[in-house]
């Protein structure tokens, strides 16, 4: 189905070797249901690689109500209290990337249990600035059109929203490395690999003359909470 809201945070990155499961439990089991209980946070999902090929084995999205809603008074005060199972999971994070991205098309009936991502990072050099909207609306419909997705969703990134030095920040650029941000990005969510990999492949054929290195993963997905599951449940437990 299409995205809930007109924004997103999207992460991608890893954790320390032998972290996995602490990683996978605390994020079911403490950070979706307090990140929801956020106003304006709609939806919150995860998904982890099949495989090794991508340089970001886990990847993250919230959808929210806007992008103001990552700079709200809320989500800050959350993000600069953190508790001490998500200090210790953020300190086990390496090569975190997270943007805050405004969804430019959403498309789809339902959520695919295969995702796959392209992201054009953004560097200090200007890498991903080049890539015009034009380029990556092309991709992402031909790649939507010609192919067997349940969804597909295109973000743009923006650098200039929810990058304030945090209590959370610290803790998750610890290990040195510091969070980078993605110009752009698609998703295709489908219910088999085989149709998302012909998506990323038709996709980033269209993008081949882009001054640009798309890159890619392939992503099964985990877990998806959404704000109304999280009140039903509560309201159930009254």
């Amino acid at each position: 189905m299409p995205l809930h809201g007109s924004a997103v945070l999207a992460n991608w990155g890893g954790v320390a070797p032998g972290s996995e499961r602490d990683y996978s439990r605390w994020h079911a089991m403490e950070h979706m249901p307090e990140r929801l209980a956020v106003p304006g946070f709609l939806r919150g999902r995860r998904a982890v690689a099949e495989a090794h090929e991508t340089d970001a084995p886990l990847f993250m999205m919230y959808e929210a109500e806007t992008a103001a809603v990552f700079e709200s008074e809320a989500y800050l005060a959350r993000l600069n209290d953190p508790t001490p199972w998500t200090r210790r999971i953020l300190s086990s994070y390496v090569r975190p990337i997270r943007t805050v991205c405004h969804v430019v098309d959403s498309l789809g009936d339902g959520i695919g249990g295969v995702l796959g991502s392209i992201r054009i990072d953004r560097t200090t050099s200007g890498e991903g600035e080049s890539v015009s909207e034009a380029a990556m609306r092309s991709a992402f419909h031909t790649a939507t059109r010609e192919t067997d997705l349940i969804g597909g969703h295109l973000l743009r990134g923006d650098p200039t929203v929810g990058q304030a030095d945090t209590v959370e920040k610290a803790a998750r650029e610890s290990r040195g490395d510091p969070d980078r941000v993605v110009a752009w990005a698609i998703l295709f969510e489908a219910v088999d690999r085989e149709s998302v990999e012909a998506a990323l492949s038709l996709a980033t054929k269209e993008l081949a003359n882009e001054a640009v290195e798309p890159r890619l993963g392939v992503y099964v997905t985990t877990h998806v909470l959404s704000a109304a599951d999280l009140s039903a449940a509560l309201g159930m437990q009254l």
